[in-house]
């Protein structure tokens, strides 16, 4: 963690600790809404045309950065082929067959079921209305 904070100075603006665990869900309100996610992309200098590969470099580089601290620490990383397994029941069964009681437990990826979201150029749009 202090490796990852040193490398991010610059946008790290604070950090959590505890003695358990944290999991974040939900989402982040801001970007789940138009005006919030155009904001944050105009902040970015992304243009919509370059949006799909602005996700999908973040999202590579995210899994990739978790990977690689999983295979530091000779944590195994798991594939669920559904959204219906509960994340936490498979970490914990992890956690309580490899006896971890702190620090990484596993790394768990899925494919979620998301809201599909369709952006149009303001002349398609215009051409469906008429």
């Amino acid at each position: 963690m202090r490796e990852f904070i040193q490398q991010n100075k610059g946008n790290v603006i604070g950090t959590l600790s505890g003695l358990d665990r944290l999991v974040f869900m939900r989402t982040l309100r801001g970007l789940a809404v138009t005006a919030g996610m155009m904001d944050f992309l105009g902040r970015m200098g992304v243009l919509l045309k370059e949006f799909g590969s602005f996700v999908e470099e973040k999202s590579e580089h995210l899994k990739e950065a978790s990977c690689r601290r999983a295979i530091q620490l000779g944590r195994p990383i798991r594939y669920l082929p559904s959204a219906q397994t509960s994340m936490e029941e498979v970490a914990y069964g992890i956690a309580e067959e490899d006896g971890i009681t702190e620090g990484l437990i596993c790394v768990l990826t899925s494919v979620e079921v998301a809201e599909e979201k369709k952006l149009r150029r303001a002349a398609e749009a215009a051409k469906k209305k008429n």
